[in-house]
């Protein structure tokens, strides 16, 4: 029994996620106090205005940020030193010259976008603008590290990102620019992130003038992926950018407060997601078996969804006046079932994840359904707060079960 606890706790999958879940939950405390710093600096209005454009960052980023996953998979399975050096010095300049045509566009729609959200000033679109000429190949960085089972480095790049946005943030709004002070705290934070990324990696990869490099089957692979990053960041992210059309300032902002702290179960639980599969993708690539890495890894995903939910069941108002105080109370209600929402979510992106890391893409379809579904929902039924997460439960509630029922069919061709 000793002998095989042992090998329990020494398995990758548990080492790889201890380093992950630690780190990245430091991280999440940083991003979190990012948050609750803004949220009490700025009030329920103009945080709302803040969170909004938050979201807008994430899905705008998620179509080619959506690379991730593929560099991950492709950098795991490398054949050779020279072949991902050559991988690598293309991903970076083509992160790049995306980066900049994503910024030019958010530039010329800068006033229609600040309109639809109800902003008070077009500026904070602005300085988001500039931001992805370096986010982009920041993720394209952290994304090597982790395909390189480099865990320690990427856990160390991502809290030095995190905690110069907190700084940089507070320090921005404290001198009086408000939103855009925020919003410029994440600007300096993701060019740091850069900078870190690029000294970590240069230390395993050569980067060279790009090469040539069969990029035919990393696109083949990358569509799907990109569909389904658009349409799984849509679920936690639309929501959002909706409520804040269709509501108050005030109750937009609570709504962000709630749906922040929703998400502390994808930030505790995401890690373990993201340790199993550049391991099943490699072994998959040589195969090996990788069926218990599987099976542990759906199994402490769920086991730490279902602990911070049962927390917000418990104590829902004590968990809001700690982390947003007094004046965001009225997200107390619904804290729990928000909950629900984000568990179910993070249990599918799990089950889609690792089907992705065997090379099964047919499955991000029924994830372009449930996005598609839940704004069509939202549209129809937004006469109150709870109907909004309410559709979000019902659709995510679906996802789930699709994404079980295709695990059933195709159970005996992919854990093998």
């Amino acid at each position: 029994m000793k002998q095989k606890v042992l090998r329990l706790v020494r398995h990758p999958l548990f080492s790889g996620s201890a380093v992950m879940i630690i780190g990245t939950n430091l991280n999440n405390v940083l991003s979190y106090l990012f948050h609750l710093f803004m949220g009490r600096m700025l009030g329920p209005a103009a945080y709302g205005e803040m969170a909004a454009l938050f979201s807008l960052i994430i899905l705008v980023s998620t179509v080619p940020s959506s690379l991730s996953l593929a560099v991950i998979k492709f950098v795991s399975s490398a054949k050779n030193p020279d072949s991902l050096s050559r991988f690598m010095s293309l991903i970076l300049v083509w992160s790049g010259l995306v980066g900049g045509v994503i910024t030019l566009l958010l530039l010329l729609f800068s006033r229609p976008l600040s309109s639809f959200l109800n902003l008070s000033s077009p500026v904070p679109v602005f300085i988001i603008s500039w931001a992805f000429v370096f986010l982009l190949p920041s993720f394209a960085l952290k994304s090597a590290l982790q395909g390189l089972l480099q865990f320690n480095s990427y856990v160390v790049n991502i809290l030095a990102e995190s905690g110069s946005k907190l700084l940089f943030g507070i320090l921005f709004v404290q001198i009086g620019w408000s939103v855009s002070g925020s919003i410029s705290g994440i600007l300096v934070s993701t060019l740091i992130g850069l900078f870190i990324g690029y000294l970590y990696v240069s230390k395993t990869v050569r980067f060279a003038f790009p090469k040539f490099f069969p990029l035919g089957s990393f696109l083949r692979y990358s569509v799907p992926v990109m569909i389904y990053s658009l349409a799984g960041t849509s679920l936690f992210t639309t929501d959002l950018i909706l409520v804040k059309h269709f509501f108050s300032p005030f109750d937009a902002g609570t709504y962000a407060a709630l749906s922040t702290m929703g998400k502390i179960i994808i930030f505790g639980a995401g890690p373990v997601s993201g340790v199993m599969f550049p391991l099943v993708s490699r072994r998959h690539a040589s195969h090996d078996h990788y069926r218990k890495i599987f099976w542990y890894g759906f199994a402490l995903t769920g086991a730490i969804c279902l602990a911070v939910l049962a927390v917000y069941f418990a104590f829902p108002r004590f968990a809001v006046s700690l982390l947003y105080g007094h004046k965001y109370l009225q997200a107390a209600g619904l804290l729990f079932p928000f909950g629900i929402f984000i568990t179910l979510y993070t249990l599918s992106s799990f089950l889609v994840g690792f089907f992705l890391s065997v090379s099964y893409t047919r499955v991000v379809w029924i994830t372009v359904l449930a996005a598609v579904a839940q704004i069509i929902g939202i549209f129809l039924f937004h006469s109150t707060i709870f109907s909004v997460i309410f559709v979000s439960i019902i659709v995510s509630l679906l996802l789930f079960l699709g994404l079980l029922a295709a695990l059933k069919i195709k159970t005996a061709k992919i854990l093998a």
